[in-house]
């Protein structure tokens, strides 16, 4: 996890702002030499009011692979706390698996096809509900069944 942790504050360097660098969560295991980076910012949560919350999420997702990813392309996000959403952006839902927290979506305009070697950003997003307020950050994405590494931002 060290050396995980390490390369990705690493990355973060030299992809962003050195300011924008924010420490990885211990409980991500992020997969060696990923072929796709998910940089993952949460907003405010609230109180629904039934004993559940809300929360926006932004991924901003890059292909750091040799070959570019061309639409249409999935993307999968997990979390167990997640209950369902009630909005998605910048892709379309294709399903919810709420007994396992897990969102997919997919990616279909032709401009936001993933760049080979990082030549872009693709944003997508979503206001999940969810069981706990402190639990919103993803465990695991995917783009085309692959795993991204994940970096947390401010």
């Amino acid at each position: 996890m060290k050396s995980t942790s390490l390369l990705l504050t690493g990355l973060c360097l030299l992809l962003t702002a050195p300011w924008s660098c924010a420490a990885p969560r211990a409980l991500l295991q992020n997969p060696p030499g990923a072929p796709c980076m998910a940089k993952v910012q949460t907003g405010a949560v609230w109180s629904v009011g039934d004993g559940t919350y809300m929360g926006n999420i932004n991924v901003w997702l890059m292909n750091l692979g040799s070959t570019d990813i061309p639409t249409p392309w999935e993307f999968t996000i997990t979390n167990p706390n997640y209950l369902g959403l009630s909005s998605i952006w910048n892709s379309q839902l294709s399903g919810m698996d709420t007994s396992t927290g897990t969102v997919t979506g997919s990616v279909h305009e032709s401009w936001e096809g993933m760049k080979a070697n990082s030549g872009n950003e693709v944003n997508v997003g979503a206001t999940f509900h969810g069981s706990s307020p402190q639990n919103f950050y993803p465990r695991a994405i995917y783009v085309d069944g692959v795993q991204c590494a994940i970096q947390q931002m401010r």
